[in-house]
């Protein structure tokens, strides 16, 4: 699309403003430029929809500008809201000279902004005020800028569509309609990226009102590829993929959590020797900024972010978007692979490193949603009462008093409020006049004791965290903490990563803030995130998914149908031939394959344990409920409780008691009926519900975790007498909203009821291929793990996991030697380099300090007890090498797992698999002695 000439908008821009530009470099304007100068004349609300370098800033300043020139408008004329700190001081370097080239003022006020500043800006405000929503909160009550506020005509909302299905974005709404009662005739422009319904995001921002949308009318064009598995267990292969990428410099990697950025930037740097720099919200902003300009200076190779760089930093020319794993939503992949291209019209080019099978199949349904522009929806928080509360208080400082009629008339203006009932409002009036925060009588608010610091603590609808202690529960020591929302995540049987080592969760105490862990027997686990990094896959995205696999199915005889099937989705040959063979195996031992048109549900008994598996492709949220209600009514069932795990596609329950399928039938249907129709009692009982409610009672004047921790058993005393209250109906919506998908579960119910999803059982021996990759996943994989489920998906699990550990080997014969391989590796180092032995001790990592002791041995000196202990282990797994090759270094890897321990497994039987199952039953038997052990 060509730009329009500047000296052809003479109509639009006054001649100054047209030479001012041009003195800026600008020569044209772009389609969604043009359109906003002339739609900003005849509507009061605007949202513009473009990709990423779409100038979507110039189109939003340039009607202001024009404004404030024509009328000399008088401080405040305008305010620019961002939600990211860091893009209010991009759009300020950007925008100033032109502000100041006409003799206006631009300034930043957040939360950073020194008090000296703050003062200032205060005692003379400028025209252009760039600000977030928090500080905007702020700015409405403030006394000095009251008369300042009636001179706005304009706010600019950028990132629009990180507001819409947030807090934040209510929040805002219903500041806006606070701003409109001060300046009545408020104009207001909003920015966002792609959306599936740019409508919704324009009645967020315009509430009753009309208002028009502007969107970029010729299709960004992306090229999406899919990278080749290779070996699934490597994750060097993987980052070496990456790094093969970033040589050529002007590479953005985007990585779906913070660890594995860091994770990646590190292996890199040292690894690659590339020069790179990470980037994600934990680090300073003097480090976020340092990598923005070396990157934008095309100083080094590629930058590894997480979302901080999804929003519009100008970080200059990036090539390429290299997607480290699944992307997880469409609409996350085309803001990230958005980046990649210089403008609109050239193409932008993103790769996807897949990290397992499923990985790669989910990858290719959301490239080519991304490419198609089938995005995830997004819808706005319903009655958010903890938004609400805030809002009221802030009406009430603003006006001393305020009439019911009056509150009820301006609340439901907003979007997210146009629904809530009057009875709604007095409950929560009659809630916050109990705790003091207002007065109510007479049909009238007025300020109570707390309105003012309640209103200032808090403003925020970002959650607020602490961390929990994580304790070993053998020696009761501390060994780190994690963040307090991780805590939603997790629960007995899970595995989560802190220091290196994989621990078993044995309790959460929320009361407590502890979390109490064994050491656990493998190296399988969840790392600790970050608050708000877990990125959930829509129900859409696992449906289409579930289609693909019955796709593959109904065409296994068709070569030409599957090629096509690879061709339509872009997955690499040997991603989608593993896929087929998955698929067809699946297909010969059910004798139909899982889909969006059934339900199936696959029956283990194993040993003690009974595995019920149900392929439903609900999604994250629609599964993480579907999950935690199927378990609670399995409890009630057989009285015996069940482990539960998912993942996008499937559900899986762990249960020492077995069911027969009629039994289990019930379960599914009457069971779940149940479970949902007293769903408020049910969701009380999960952790996501204990932490919604402390950041509810928080953002509602209960309690201020700002300042300290709840005691233990404080909270517990807290929530038991506040149910039934607007704290208890916040925190049960909240759940629901942020951690689970009610809907998707209540139309599989009736699916199923109807005979749309009929419900197959099948009894088996083992779990099928398909639903083995639950095992992927490491959370779901590290809880089966530990329930001791020897599955042949786990067996093969343990194999790669042992294959990827390293061991020390250290020559005997000569002692001159040693080296820390790979145990995949022994081949490459099965006899010493120095004097060709064989006879190679197999040693910890860490144990290389101890390599001093067998110098002293070699030279006959005296050894202590411990010593002469570590002497003899060393020479019998020596022995074992000697003996047995490469089965012995694979046995004497495991946790645990000493030379006397090595030589039983060992005389079992040499086969990959005996050697797996006996290892892992040696962990778990040192994982439940260790705390008896001297260390």
């Amino acid at each position: 699309m060509e730009g329009v000439e500047l000296r052809r908008l003479s109509n639009l821009l006054q001649e100054e403003l047209i030479k001012g530009l041009e003195r800026l470099g600008y020569k044209t304007l772009n389609y969604i430029q043009v359109k906003s100068l002339e739609a900003s004349r005849h509507y009061q609300n605007i949202l513009i929809v473009a990709p990423t370098g779409a100038g979507k800033t110039e189109a939003a300043i340039l009607p202001v500008l024009r404004d404030l020139i024509n009328e000399g408008g008088e401080p405040i004329f305008a305010i620019y809201i961002s939600p990211l700190r860091a893009l209010n001081r991009d759009i300020y370097d950007r925008m100033i000279e032109l502000f100041q080239m006409f003799g206006f003022e631009a300034e930043i006020r957040h939360g950073d902004t020194p008090q000296k500043t703050r003062k200032k800006i205060a005692e003379k405000p400028p025209h252009f005020l760039i600000t977030t929503p928090e500080t905007a909160q702020f700015l409405l009550v403030d006394k000095r800028y009251r008369e300042k506020l009636r001179n706005i005509r304009w706010v600019i909302v950028d990132e629009v569509h990180e507001l819409l299905d947030d807090k934040r974005g209510a929040q805002l709404s219903l500041a806006l309609e606070r701003l409109r009662l001060i300046a009545p005739n408020l104009k207001i422009i909003g920015l966002s990226a792609t959306l599936k319904d740019p409508y919704t995001a324009l009645r967020l921002l315009s509430g009753r009102r009309g208002g028009t949308v502007i969107e970029w009318q010729e299709r960004k064009i992306y090229e999406i590829s899919i990278e080749e598995l290779g070996n699934e267990a490597n994750l060097e292969e993987r980052v070496e993929k990456v790094a093969s990428y970033c040589r050529d410099g002007g590479v953005i990697v985007f990585t779906n959590t913070r660890d594995t950025a860091e994770l990646i930037g590190r292996i890199l740097t040292h690894e690659y020797g590339l020069n790179v720099r990470v980037h994600h919200g934990s680090l300073s902003r003097a480090e976020r900024e340092e990598a923005e300009r070396l990157f934008k200076e095309g100083r080094i190779d590629a930058i590894i972010a997480t979302s901080s760089l999804e929003l519009g930093v100008d970080i200059g020319y990036a090539r390429l978007v290299v997607q480290f794993g699944s992307p997880k939503q469409a609409i996350k992949l085309v803001q990230r692979v958005g980046r990649a291209g210089h403008s609109l019209l050239e193409k932008s080019r993103g790769v996807i490193v897949p990290l397992f099978l499923e990985d790669a199949v989910e990858s290719a349904v959301l490239a080519r949603r991304s490419v198609n522009g089938d995005l995830e929806e997004q819808a706005p928080h319903e009655k958010p009462l903890d938004v609400l509360a805030h809002q009221i208080a802030g009406l009430v400082l603003e006006y001393r008093e305020i009439s019911l009629e009056k509150l009820y008339d301006v609340v439901t203006r907003s979007l997210p409020f146009e629904n809530l009932s009057l009875k709604e409002l007095i409950d929560l009036l009659e809630f916050m006049r109990s705790i003091g925060i207002i007065r109510f009588s007479n049909g009238n608010i007025t300020m109570g004791r707390r309105t003012i610091s309640y209103y200032y603590s808090s403003a925020s609808m970002i959650p607020e965290s602490f961390s929990f202690d994580v304790v070993e529960m053998a020696s009761r020591r501390i060994i780190g903490s994690l963040d307090y929302s991780f805590a939603s995540l997790i629960g007995k049987g899970k595995i989560i990563i802190l220091g290196g080592k994989a621990w078993n969760v044995e309790e959460v105490d929320i009361e407590a803030n502890k979390v109490y862990v064994t050491e656990n027997i493998h190296e399988f686990g969840e790392p600790p995130i970050w608050t708000g990094m877990t990125l959930p896959v829509d129900r859409k995205v696992a449906r289409e998914v579930a289609s693909l696999y019955r796709r593959i199915a109904e065409n296994m005889s068709s070569s030409g149908e599957l090629e096509k099937l690879r061709r339509m989705y872009g997955l690499p040959e040997e991603a989608f031939k593993k896929t087929v063979e998955l698929v067809g195996k699946t297909l010969e031992a059910l004798g139909t394959v899982p889909s969006e048109k059934n339900t199936l549900v696959e029956l283990v008994r194993n040993r003690d344990k009974t595995l019920v598996l149900v392929h439903s492709y609900l999604g994250t949220k629609g599964n993480n409920l579907l999950a935690f209600l199927l378990a609670d009514a399995y409890r009630g069932y057989t009285g015996s409780s069940a482990k539960y795990f998912s993942d996008p596609y499937r559900v899986l329950l762990v249960s020492e008691s077995y069911v027969p399928p009629g039994k289990l039938r019930e379960i599914l249907v009457e069971g779940l009926k149940w479970k949902l129709r007293f769903l408020s009692d049910v969701i009380r009982e999960s952790n996501s519900y204990l932490i919604e409610f402390t950041h509810v009672a928080s953002k509602m004047g209960i309690i201020d975790i700002k300042k300290s921790r709840p005691e233990p058993g404080v909270l517990s005393n807290i929530r038991r007498k506040l149910v039934g209250t607007p704290v208890d109906a916040e925190a049960i919506r909240a759940t629901i909203f942020e951690h689970f998908d009610l809907r998707s579960v209540e139309e599989f119910l009736q699916d199923i009821e109807r005979g749309k999803r009929p419900i197959i059982i099948k009894e088996l021996n083992d779990l099928t291929p398909l639903a083995q990759l639950i095992f992927e996943k490491p959370t779901v994989k590290a809880g089966v793990v530990a329930s001791d489920i020897p599955a042949s998906g786990i067996i093969q699990a343990i194999i790669k996991r042992i294959e990827n550990s390293h061991v020390l080997l250290y020559c005997i014969n000569c002692g001159q030697w040693w080296q820390t391989i790979k145990v995949a590796d022994y081949h490459l180092f099965s006899k010493c380099p120095r004097c060709g032995s064989r006879a190679l001790a197999v040693l910890r990592p860490y144990e290389e300090e101890k390599i001093k002791i067998l110098e002293k041995w070699r030279r006959k000196e005296n050894l202590s007890a411990d010593e002469k202990k570590f002497v003899e282990k060393a020479r019998q797994s020596a022995s074992l090498v000697l003996s047995y090759g490469y089965p012995a270094v694979f046995v004497l890897a495991g946790h645990g797992v000493g030379p006397t321990t090595a030589k039983n497994i060992l005389s079992k039987g040499v086969s990959m698999e005996a050697l797996a199952r006996n290892v892992l039953q040696a962990e778990a038997n040192y994982t439940r002695t260790r705390k008896y052990w001297e260390e």
